[in-house]
């Protein structure tokens, strides 16, 4: 009785085994899928320099953009996420405009992305939805 409770323990732990190793390799091929995946990465956006060095001198942050049917909405740093439209700052308020119409030039009417202005005149967006 023993030996038949011990095999069985047994075939169970080779099934959990192998479902781990299964699991494993599926979720490796599916990072490995979308580190590989360049549509939803921009890496240099055609936009101008100086757009490009007022986004970097406004934040050195991330900034996240989202395009919906209720227009382009903006989120910097730890702040509220509002319209465009509502920031102070018209400068970057417009290098933002420039930006956002370079992404939907590219992804469409409907996208959300966090775009990165580097100090060398290069910005980076990288599509979320």
């Amino acid at each position: 009785m023993v030996a038949i409770w011990l095999a069985f323990f047994a075939a169970a732990a080779v099934a959990l085994c192998v479902a781990w190793w299964l699991a494993r390799r599926a979720k490796n091929r599916i990072d490995a899928e979308s580190k590989s995946d360049r549509r939803y990465l921009i890496s240099d956006l055609d936009v101008s320099p100086t757009i490009a060095s007022q986004l970097a001198e406004f934040t050195p942050e991330p900034i996240f953009l989202k395009q919906g049917d209720d227009g382009v909405r903006v989120q910097l740093e730890n702040k509220p996420f509002v319209p465009l439209h509502f920031l102070t700052d018209q400068t970057t308020a417009g290098a933002m405009r420039q930006v956002a119409l370079a992404v939907s030039q590219r992804f469409g009417t409907r996208w959300a992305c966090l775009v990165t202005a580097r100090p060398d005149g290069k910005v980076s967006v990288r599509r979320l939805t």
